[in-house]
């Protein structure tokens, strides 16, 4: 019976998981969009629930103005604060579609993660200016108590909880299925050509379909409020057994979503049971449900997401060809030489963080810029490296440089696994996939102290090099110069390997396979070698970048690599340029705790803001320019270089020495041809 109780225990959970996948059927139904923002609106909402119901004060977020607005002089009552909570998380979801969403009906895939993901770290880094990061108590909204007797025991709030997102669920499935408006969403999600050529306004559909999925979304953070601590970041990895659940019902389906999970939490909590046995796992098991069951799902299915129709198709970014290689190298290198000796203290610790996040950054442009496979797990392969690391150097005392490259040998080969379903799946399928990987090496490995050597994290021995000590140091000496220049060889090298991948054959067929798979294999390319070696060798990259961040920590721990960072530092690759080479350098030195973040520490405060920033600017480029930094940049040389010949050529012509163009030597030539023959 106490089985029975513990798989009960976990409704409340899954309702919530539940709530979220039906908000994301919703919402894709409508635009195509995989919200991962979810969790955040789900923040959003209970935060302001929380205010109203503790002071009776509405949060408002934009900065520089008062951060709360008197509603009543006493708390609100129950339904006044749900009520005017629920119309914020509408306000949002009108905001979302017309703001950002709007404008990326026919994007790439891409293109609309990365927006929801710069959507979730704006809202969260409000959350965090407003509250900061501690945990807000919130009053219980079921009633409180425990049904049952003996060994089964289930609290009141979790089966109400439960109860009333499957009365929405059906609420929500009767509305659509017997409507006009379910009707015209269904129509719109087939064909928006076909629907609008009859009369039927996409724009209208997404907007009340994002309206009633923020809602939904709104309604499940608070009804979770009381159950889980609340914190700026707390509800965001819910999105991941949100979306296994929404994948069981194609993301078209309320039923199976919903049935799912529920079922989800519920497993959840009877692993929690199996741990305290002896010969179980302590930790990370119940979060790898989700991502077995997401893999399960899609690698037997094939495409398990339907795809929407579309009026257009959209273009990917353009991915530079790279010029001259080892100058180009060389000059870099000895550019970190200089700096490594000029700074001094924490702006030499700055550019360390700022080299290592520059290797991580150009696994990243090699499986995303090159062959097009969605990644967000390259962070958590770096840091099954780091703990590799530990391993190596403190336990079976594998001396540098050995231990870097077989740490990430092993990174290669976790890589390797994680992108097996690229053989069937690619886009924002392969996106759910590497998040969902994520949430699992962090939970069974990184966070699991049976792995990570402890509370004090996993020791690792400096590197030495035929008698030369290249550690970090400690106390004065630290950082030492020694280790920035081993750094930089490490940049340096790296940077030419992704170059020289660009050039070379393989590269133009990873090329061909980002633009179109099933065209690179009409066209004789073996594609599932290509993905694979593409994973392979992201996955060494992000490995050596792992091993390196180990090395310059000293110790490992879980924090380090949280899936949460990985999916800021995806943003801020694809921000800065996540096609080029010059876009991965940029994306290091904006790193958070690199140079630039050192710099700017010594002005103003940028915590919070910072991260604010990221996320405004983030949809700004997912929506206006998806080349990035490094792509404005280029075409603002391409500018500069026009304007130049434009003014020679002017010059030229005033002087009365026009050059011959191009044209005019071809003409000329094909004359004397002629009057040769003649």
């Amino acid at each position: 019976m106490i089985y029975l109780s513990f798989l009960l225990l976990g409704v409340g959970s899954g309702a919530v998981y539940a709530a979220l996948g039906t908000s994301l059927v919703v919402t894709y139904r409508s635009s195509g969009v995989i919200n991962f923002a979810a969790g955040a609106i789900a923040s959003y909402t209970a935060y302001t629930y929380a205010t109203l119901r503790s002071d009776g004060k509405y949060f408002q977020p934009i900065p520089g103005l008062p951060a709360f607005i008197n509603v009543s002089d006493s708390p609100l009552e129950l339904w006044p604060a749900l009520i005017i909570s629920l119309a914020t998380a509408a306000a949002l979801g009108v905001l979302m579609y017309w703001g950002v969403f709007r404008w990326l009906i026919n994007a790439l895939p891409l293109a609309k993660i990365v927006a929801s993901l710069g959507v979730m770290i704006a809202l969260q880094a409000l959350i965090a200016l407003r509250f900061g990061t501690e945990s807000l108590p919130v009053d219980p909204i079921m009633p409180s108590g425990v049904l049952g007797s003996g060994d089964f025991r289930l609290p009141k709030d979790r089966l109400y909880v439960a109860i009333t997102v499957v009365a929405v669920a059906i609420a929500l499935w009767a509305f659509f299925r017997f409507t006009r408006f379910g009707l015209m969403t269904r129509a719109a999600a087939d064909t928006e050509r076909g629907a609008m050529i009859v009369g039927i306004s996409p724009h209208r559909i997404a907007t009340l379909n994002w309206t009633i999925g923020a809602v939904v979304t709104g309604l499940s953070g608070v009804l979770l409020s009381p159950i889980v601590p609340l914190t700026p970041g707390g509800y965001t990895l819910f999105i991941v057994p949100a979306l296994a659940a929404a994948l069981v019902g194609r993301l078209t389906l309320l039923g199976p979503t919903v049935v799912t999970g529920l079922l989800i939490g519920a497993l959840q909590s009877e692993i929690t049971k199996f741990q305290t046995f002896s010969w179980f796992p302590k930790s990370g098991i119940g979060d790898a449900v989700p991502f077995l069951l997401i893999i399960l799902v899609l690698f037997v299915r094939g495409k398990a997401i339907p795809q929407r129709g579309t009026a257009f198709v959209a273009t990917l970014p353009h991915s530079p060809r790279p010029r001259g290689l080892l100058p180009t190298a060389f000059i870099g290198f000895v550019v970190l030489v200089i700096l490594s000796a000029a700074l001094q203290h924490e702006y030499r610790a700055g550019l360390m963080t700022t080299m290592t996040a520059m290797m991580l950054a150009l696994s990243m442009v090699v499986i995303v810029g090159y062959v097009g496979q969605i990644s967000l797990a390259q962070l958590s392969l770096a840091g099954v490296s780091a703990f590799m690391t530990s391993r190596f150097t403190s336990q079976w005392h594998l001396p540098f440089p050995f231990s870097v490259l077989c740490s990430a040998l092993v990174a290669v080969v976790v890589g390797v696994i994680i992108g097996l379903p690229a053989l069937r799946i690619r886009g924002v399928h392969l996106a759910i996939v590497t998040i969902g990987a994520g949430v699992a090496l962090q939970s069974a490995w990184f966070n699991n102290s049976q792995f990570n050597g402890g509370v004090d994290g996993a020791r690792v021995t400096n590197p030495s090099l035929f008698g030369l000590d290249l550690g970090i140091g400690t106390g004065e000496s630290y950082p030492r110069f020694q280790f920035a220049i081993m750094l930089a060889v490490f940049v340096a090298l790296t940077g030419l390997l992704v170059a020289s991948l660009r050039r070379s054959r393989f590269g133009s067929q990873m090329l061909a396979v980002r633009v179109n798979d099933r065209a690179a294999a009409a066209g004789g390319i073996n594609v599932p070698v290509v993905k694979l070696v593409s994973f392979a060798i992201a996955a060494f990259i992000a490995g050596l970048a792992g091993s390196l961040m180990a090395y310059q920590s000293g110790s490992v721990s879980g924090a380090s690599f949280d899936v949460f960072l990985g999916l800021s530092m995806f943003a801020l690759v694809y921000l800065t340029g996540i096609t080029s080479i010059t876009g991965a350098l940029m994306a290091g030195v904006v790193f958070p705790g690199g140079l630039f973040y050192v710099v700017l520490s010594n002005w103003v405060d940028p915590s919070g803001y910072y991260s604010l920033i990221t996320g405004i600017l983030l949809i700004d480029a997912a929506v206006r320019n998806p080349e990035g930094f490094a792509g404005r940049m280029m075409q603002l040389g391409r500018w500069v270089s026009r304007r130049v010949a434009g003014s020679r050529s002017e010059a030229h012509r005033q002087t009365g020495d026009e050059p011959l163009s191009h044209a005019t030597v071809s003409e000329d030539s094909s004359k004397g041809s002629a009057l040769s023959h003649i």
